[in-house]
């Protein structure tokens, strides 16, 4: 019994099509992992920049004399 040439190719091609799928997967699932380490981070940020606003009104402000 022979393989036909095209089944061959066939199957590397979706063998290919395998990896690649497999490949993109892992890249998004790194993609992911890196989003939510960004947003932890922003979170502290945020929090930390809120510690730091003065309480109650913010001063008005005006402009130097000299205008």
């Amino acid at each position: 019994m022979s393989t036909d040439p095209q089944d061959t190719r066939i199957e590397e091609h979706l063998a290919h099509h395998d990896a690649a799928i497999d490949d993109i997967s892992a890249q998004m699932a790194d993609q992911w992992d890196a989003i939510r380490r960004i947003e932890r981070k922003l979170e502290v940020i945020i929090t930390h920049l809120k510690s730091m606003e003065p309480e109650g009104e913010a001063p008005e402000i005006t402009p130097p004399p000299h205008y």
